[in-house]
């Protein structure tokens, strides 16, 4: 299960709640929903809780207060591992105050939910609509001191409209009061209202959505066919009158799409429509209903997978609706260049779009500009390429580099990113050796966009199965920092990478950098005596976790220290630092025969005479986006390095560097990233996961 934050509130839901309007089945309305008794509710609930959906919402008003009753009573012995949802407002009785939010309705009301629940608190209250007759701050008031009493832990709305939403909102910030976090709301495919004015609310409130009715009031479940009547079965029969309307036409172009989809990926109807909320921006969590065990486990398989940008696209096109105003796309889509929606609604919303950052001027990365959240159109796969879902980047040298201050202006944004983990979610016609849903995880070709975006294509040939004992983040850290030492010490240099390195010693500068840390593995497992560099108490520290026998200072002179361990004079040495800086000194340390590797740029002309010359010191530069721009005939070494570097973290041989993982890979991220890497100071590699 997944898990993400109830809006800004640092509070976790499931990506998968339940909601209980199905337990008790007393009125007209309920009884159609369903009439699930207590024994009947534990079994769902075991089921809940083992698939990690433990989030549960009901209401007063849901079969007269038995529907909390019966879920209080599933939930006893193990109410610690629920999170307990219901909400107030609604008419709960004859009396003149049983209903709206007045202090003495809501206080009297979340008494009587805490003892039908059997807990002394609940985990959010959400008002069931809004009360107009009450004002507004005497309600935030009356929550707040709910709040503060240890009664309810999180506040939500639901039914609420955009101004109403806002108003409250405005309230409590105005007094210090706890604010809304969630925002319980009808949306579905066939329902798309709550893009519109809720979902920008929620993206700049910080108000997470509780999805009710995903299913759209029972019509999305597989069962409602073109020119066909209702099921027997259909709650449809007793409860239409109570349904947000829809257009029958409208109505059967999304079940349509539906079909295909569900066909292609061999999921059912219900799982296609609420995958397809859980991509939506503001979506928690996602309600469903259930009235027996099938119909929940099925629900519950919506979850583990993802809808392809093209399988995405199909269904917003097969239920786009024209917005009211003024959303609507109004003088030829002007207003959306400084105000653009979420995700596109209208049926001229055009192809699938992806989130990405980028850059269009070259400027320090102090600027806000620097580095800007972008929307660009998902890419389609060349005949030899993968479109990957990006899970999680690493920033790189060669990002800081290519992102340099300079007066050029690009007239498309510019995507960086050349380090990726991620989920393959389509392979062109001549790609070999993947499929839809494996994890990959590759550096790819600076000569194309990068991986600080969705989805990203990269060639079948410079990729690999990630590993599958780390995670996304962890992979992200390897790709690019392990073809480079692969590359420079087993091609480049003449060693093997078995035991090449038997009886020989191998001085790594800047050991604690990212082609250090992986270098230093790789050539402890080939049998090199490994003498790092590093300048902190962390950094040496760090290198001595990773394998290197000795750790010397960089910052002082390399000769002496390395005599005082016995090595007048190494083998061979990696310079992953500063090319000018140790050129001299290397010269006169390396044994004669032996070998330097360099990747970085000499601000200046390197002397390469004597003692070089007079040694004959072997001279070997790397540099791995060489094959893939070059298009060399062996480019595909890269993924097989990548591959044998898979097997050898899984047998744990070698493992992740990853040292800092920033969340989610957005702009200000990555700009942090940029900073911190641009200082000098980082170990290993930082890393940013998640959208």
């Amino acid at each position: 299960m997944d898990y993400r934050f109830l809006g800004t509130s640092g509070f976790k839901v499931p990506a998968l709640g339940f909601g209980a309007g199905t337990f008790g089945g007393k009125g007209p309305l309920f009884s159609a929903w369903g009439n699930t008794d207590t024994a009947g509710a534990r079994r769902l609930v075991d089921l809940c809780l083992d698939a990690g959906a433990n989030l549960f919402d009901t209401a007063d008003v849901y079969s007269d207060g038995a529907s909390e009753t019966i879920l209080g009573a599933a939930l006893k012995g193990r109410r610690d591992r629920a999170i307990v949802s219901t909400k107030l407002t609604l008419r709960s009785g004859e009396g003149p105050n049983e209903v709206g939010a007045s202090r003495h309705h809501l206080i009297a009301g979340v008494e009587r939910a805490l003892k039908r629940l059997d807990t002394d608190y609940i985990d959010l209250l959400q008002l069931h609509h809004f009360d107009a007759q009450t004002p507004v701050d005497a309600v935030m008031a009356t929550l707040d001191d709910l709040v503060r009493a240890g009664k309810l832990r999180y506040l939500g709305a639901s039914n609420f409209s955009g101004w109403q939403l806002m108003k409250s909102q405005a309230a409590a910030d105005r007094h210090g009061r706890a604010r809304f976090v969630a925002n319980q709301a009808y949306y579905s495919l066939v329902g798309r209202d709550y893009e519109w004015e809720l979902m920008p609310l929620g993206l700049d409130q910080g108000v997470g959505a509780l999805v009710w009715s995903p299913l759209g009031w029972g019509r999305l479940t597989g069962k409602l066919r073109r020119g066909q009547p209702l099921p027997e079965g259909s709650r449809l029969h007793a409860t239409a009158g109570f349904a947000p309307p829809v257009e029958e036409e409208r109505l059967y172009r999304v079940v349509d799409a539906l079909d295909e989809v569900a066909a292609e990926t061999g999921k059912s109807i219900p799982q296609v429509a609420i995958n397809w909320l859980l991509q939506r921006p503001t979506v928690s969590s996602v309600l469903i209903g259930a009235r027996n065990e099938a119909q929940l486990s099925d629900n519950l398989g919506a979850v583990g997978w993802q809808l392809s940008p093209a399988q995405m696209a199909r269904l917003d096109a097969a239920s786009a609706v024209m917005p009211p105003y003024p959303y609507y796309p109004y003088w030829n889509g002007m207003f959306a260049e400084r105000t653009p929606p979420p995700v596109p609604s209208s049926p001229a919303s055009g192809a699938p779009r992806m989130k990405a950052v980028a850059l269009t001027r070259y400027l320090p990365i102090d600027d806000p500009a620097s580095l800007l959240d972008v929307e660009l159109p998902t890419p389609t796969p060349g005949e030899q390429d993968l479109l990957v879902r990006v899970e999680a980047v690493s920033v790189n040298p060669v990002d800081t580099k290519l992102r340099a201050p300079k007066p050029q202006v690009e007239a498309q944004p510019r995507v960086l990113g050349y380090d990726a983990a991620g989920i393959v979610e389509a392979v062109g016609a001549g790609a070999a050796g993947f499929k839809p849903g494996d994890r990959v995880y590759y550096a790819g070709d600076v000569t194309r966009p990068g991986s600080n975006a969705q989805y990203q294509l990269v060639e079948a040939c410079l990729a690999a199965h990630a590993p599958r004992t780390l995670t996304a983040a962890q992979a992200a850290a390897l790709p690019l920092v392990a073809v480079t030492a692969w590359e420079l010490l087993f091609q480049r240099m003449p060693f093997d990478s078995e035991r090449g390195g038997a009886g020989k010693s191998l001085l790594v500068i800047a050991g604690a950098g990212g082609v250090g840390s992986i270098a230093i593995q790789l050539a402890r497992r080939a049998g090199f005596t490994v003498i790092a560099t590093a300048s902190r108490p962390e950094t040496v520290e760090w290198c001595r976790a990773l394998g290197a026998q000795h750790v010397i200072d960089h910052r002082e002179p390399l000769g002496p220290q390395l005599a005082a361990l016995g090595h007048a004079q190494v083998d061979a040495a990696l310079n992953l630092a500063d090319t000018d800086r140790y050129w001299d000194a290397l010269g006169e340390l390396l044994a004669p025969q032996g070998h330097v590797g360099l990747i970085v740029e000499p601000k200046g002309a390197l002397k390469i005479g004597d003692p070089y010359k007079a040694k004959c010191i072997g001279i070997h530069w790397e540099f791995m986006f060489a094959r893939p721009r070059f298009r060399t005939p062996d480019r595909g070494e890269q993924g097989r390095i990548l591959a044998r570097v898979a097997a050898l973290i899984d047998a744990g041989e070698l493992k992740s560097i990853q040292h800092e993982t920033l969340s989610p890979i957005d702009a200000t991220n990555l700009r942090e990233a940029h900073r911190r890497l641009e200082s000098g100071r980082t170990i290993g590699k930082l890393v940013l996961a998640g959208w």
